[in-house]
């Protein structure tokens, strides 16, 4: 019907915008921005239309589009929440993070029952650097929806970011209790448990995240840790390697992996770890420092005062490798 009333009279706003609508409706994102992009043109001051254009922007990931979109929405109309909520997502991907966080904030002013924007604002205070306030606003938004995954999700980071681990865990356990298929909340939990000292069930975690997600490195490098603080050293060094296969140029990795050789006086492998790391950052003080502390171990005098003299040379203040 709506598309008839446009071929008879191209001008006519409203169908323009029901157009824009349907197309929105059925996933047709870009048909949908040109039908509504097109009511605007006709009528610079059709607000709902630009409220839906910045949405659809938003949806099809252009961003600085929605941005301006929205805030020609709220030039018209400075009260609409879903307007102040599409622009604050904008800002949110453009990395625009303490901006985004205001207009979250006004949302929330204009229609205290927008639920969506409580996590939206706790992320992007989180990003912000403002892990206190991320963490109210995750609070907050778990009151209003307490079976949000995502919501306690971020309140488990803003709290890890303040080295609150264990209620950091408790968070992300929580996650894995109403999205157990999440692998990066059992990856975050066992992150978190290890930091706690609960290694055994860090060790459960990371090794339900990597059976969700294999290829997870950074799940094997936190099991290798959990295994290491269990004196499970063998197997350690099985988690590291994996890790390393899984990211070649992942230097924390290496460095777990040849510690861990070390702990097994395995001194010629666990070397050869760190001047593998030292080869991706050659400028790496402290890598230098570890290099001539597994020297020294193994005997090889000689070559570690060349690395803790370099180490010296590459940081003066750092103490420990002082020779």
């Amino acid at each position: 019907i709506y598309t008839r009333i446009c071929e008879i009279d191209n001008a006519d706003v409203g169908a323009r915008m029901m157009l824009g609508a349907i197309e929105r409706e059925d996933g047709n994102l870009e048909l949908a921005a040109s039908h509504l992009s097109t009511a605007t043109s006709l009528d610079p001051d059709f607000t709902e239309a630009w409220v839906m254009l910045g949405g659809v922007y938003g949806q099809l990931e252009r961003l600085t589009d929605s941005e301006a979109a929205n805030r020609h929405a709220l030039a018209l109309d400075s009260k609409l929440a879903d307007a102040q909520l599409n622009l604050a997502n904008a800002l949110k991907g453009q990395g625009k993070f303490e901006e985004a966080a205001q207009h979250y904030r006004l949302a929330l002013q204009q229609q205290p029952g927008l639920v969506t924007a409580w996590p939206l604002l706790a992320s992007a205070l989180l990003e912000a650097g403002d892990p206190a306030a991320a963490t109210e606003a995750a609070q907050q938004a778990i009151v209003t929806t307490p079976h949000d995954w995502q919501s306690h999700f971020v309140l488990g980071r803003a709290l890890q970011t303040q080295d609150k681990f264990r209620e950091a865990a408790a968070s992300f356990l929580r996650v894995t209790e109403l999205a157990a298929e999440k692998a990066e909340a059992w990856f975050m939990a066992g992150g978190t448990l290890g930091l706690s000292g609960e290694f055994e069930r860090a060790e459960a975690c990371c090794r339900r995240a990597i059976e969700l997600m294999p290829d997870h490195a950074e799940a094997y490098l936190n099991l290798g840790n959990a295994l290491r603080e269990q004196h499970r050293t063998k197997e350690a060094v099985n988690a590291f390697e994996t890790a390393l296969e899984k990211r070649p140029d992942s230097i924390d990795a290496l460095c777990s992996l040849g510690g861990a050789h070390a702990m097994l006086c395995r001194y010629h492998q666990g070397a050869n770890c760190f001047q593998r790391a030292i080869e991706k950052q050659p400028d790496n003080a402290k890598l230098y420092r570890s290099l001539g502390n597994i020297f020294r171990l193994g005997g090889e005098f000689s070559l570690s005062e060349t690395a803790c003299r370099q180490a010296v040379k590459l940081n003066p203040d750092l103490s420990e490798a002082h020779l």
